[in-house]
C-alpha cells in the first residue's frame, strides 16, 4: 500500500521495545530550535481561530433554538 508506505519513517534514530509494543523514534520532522516558537505560535494561532469558530457555531444554535 502506497499510503502505509508514505508514512513509514524515513530517519529513524532509535528503535526499540517497551514489552511487546515497538517504538521508533524518527527524526524525519526534527526542526531547529530556532523555528519551534513559530511553529508552536501557528498552532496555537490556528487553534485560538478554530475554537472560536466553534463557540460562535455553537452560540448561533443556541440562539436560534431559543428564538423558537
Amino acid at each position: 500500500m502506497a499510503i502505509l508506505e508514505e508514512l513509514e519513517p524515513k530517519e529513524v534514530a532509535q528503535e526499540f521495545y517497551i514489552g511487546k509494543t515497538r517504538v521508533r523514534i524518527a527524526t524525519d520532522y526534527c526542526r531547529p530550535k530556532e523555528e519551534v516558537d513559530g511553529i508552536l505560535q501557528k498552532i496555537a494561532r490556528d487553534a485560538q481561530r478554530a475554537f472560536a469558530a466553534q463557540s460562535a457555531r455553537e452560540r448561533l444554535e443556541t440562539d436560534e433554538a431559543a428564538a423558537s
